[in-house]
């Protein structure tokens, strides 16, 4: 039997369908496992969106086009905005933005490929997934690409599904004017984040704080990240960052040539406050390898068990047994 169902969403922000439980749903359970209904391979942006009010719309009928009857069936009962498709009083289509074409781009996930092209996929289930600045499960594309939503956190027979849409720390206010994007109008979030129920009090309290703690957050992450492995620099051991920063002109944290201990307090903050916040999804986990980094720099190199042990626990909540397949895992020396 099914974990969650398809249904109208009622509330404050007008949402369309959404997902809801039908039972308790536990932390780390999986909810959707999606094969694609619909995937386009965008090469160039510019050329996909060459205005404003305008997009491939032969590429998207294309796509269509590969479609079996239920698939195509299933693809356009997906919401679209009808406002925002033109047309003249006869009901004809008179610009380059079309019903499908804002079908693709309002329930799209995307992923970048190897070659630096971004494949941009439409799922059947995962699509009914609306956002939260404060979500209860994460989206991540599994094996074969299929699109995978797991709970972070336990949910509540008939509680609505979320997701977060954007992975910026931003403030509520930033997070309003990004999602006021012009091709897929407004997305409204009445997430105790974004809405402040005075009804409420515990709820009030988290809204009064929460810009605050996100903006600690943005700070946090920007200097930890500085000092903390990329995709693009795997290879560096800390001592290879430190020397690089200073190499640029740049003064290591607190003016120490040692910074491995304040980075540690800083990444053990970062995770405090995500918890504050209620945050729980890849970004959590992240802050939890931070935290396992800097603990084996100070320690230099001798391992503590329960921090990766914590570690490697939330990774197999958000992606089940296979984690070792999406996680990064850096080590300083």
């Amino acid at each position: 039997m099914s974990n969650y169902t398809v249904r109208t969403a009622a509330g404050r922000a007008a949402k369309g369908k959404a997902l809801f439980a039908t039972r308790k749903i536990i932390a780390g359970e999986a909810i959707i496992d999606d094969d694609v209904l619909l995937s386009m391979k965008i090469t160039d942006p510019f050329t996909f969106f060459p205005g404003e009010q305008d997009g491939d719309t032969n590429m998207v009928q294309s796509a269509i086009d590969t479609l079996d009857t239920q698939q195509r069936d299933d693809f356009l009962n997906l919401y679209y905005d009808q406002s925002r498709v033109p047309s003249n009083t006869s009901g004809g289509i008179t610009g380059g933005w079309t019903a499908n074409l804002d079908r693709v781009i309002t329930n799209r996930f995307e992923h970048h490929n190897a070659d630096g092209s971004i494949q941009m996929s439409v799922f059947k289930n995962c699509a009914r997934a609306n956002n939260s600045c404060v979500p209860n499960a994460y989206f991540y594309f599994g094996d074969d690409k299929k699109g995978i939503i797991r709970a972070v956190i336990s949910i509540a027979k008939d509680e609505e599904i979320t997701i977060a849409y954007l992975c910026n720390w931003m403030t509520r206010s930033e997070r309003a004017k990004t999602m006021n994007w012009t091709r897929s109008g407004v997305v409204r979030c009445d997430c105790k984040a974004c809405t402040d129920y005075t009804d409420d009090p515990e709820r009030h309290a988290f809204y009064e704080a929460s810009d605050a703690r996100r903006q600690d957050l943005e700070r946090l992450l920007s200097l930890l990240q500085k000092y903390y492995p990329s995709e693009e620099k795997s290879s560096l051991k800390f001592r290879d960052i430190c020397d690089a920063i200073e190499g640029s002109g740049g003064t290591l944290l607190g003016g120490t040539p040692q910074p491995q201990k304040l980075l540690l307090e800083a990444a053990e903050r970062y995770v405090r406050e995500m918890e504050r916040e209620g945050i729980y999804d890849e970004r959590y986990l992240t802050g939890l390898l931070m935290v396992v980094y800097f603990d084996d720099a100070v320690r230099s190199g001798s391992d503590c068990k329960p921090l990766r042990d914590r570690a490697a626990e939330h990774a197999k909540l958000l992606y089940g047994e296979g984690w070792r397949r999406f996680v990064q895992v850096y080590t300083p020396y």
